[in-house]
């Protein structure tokens, strides 16, 4: 399906596109597929270093 780039806070609730985490333990926090919950959001938004997210952005599968 068709992506975009959302801001963490704005993608609370949408289905995430890629695996995304911190490191370490470089271990999935949200997997493809899965809903972005705001507590995840928080902790991806506060991390020092992360994996699958663009400058701060998540990757969502848009609902249009």
């Amino acid at each position: 399906g068709k992506t975009v780039m959302l801001p963490l806070t704005s993608a609370v609730g949408k289905t995430c596109a890629r695996d995304c985490g911190r490191f370490p333990p470089c271990v999935p926090l949200i997997r493809r597929g899965e809903r972005v919950t705001a507590e995840k959001a928080e902790i991806l938004r506060t991390a020092g270093n992360t994996f699958g997210l663009t400058d701060g952005q998540i990757e969502v599968f848009s609902e249009e």
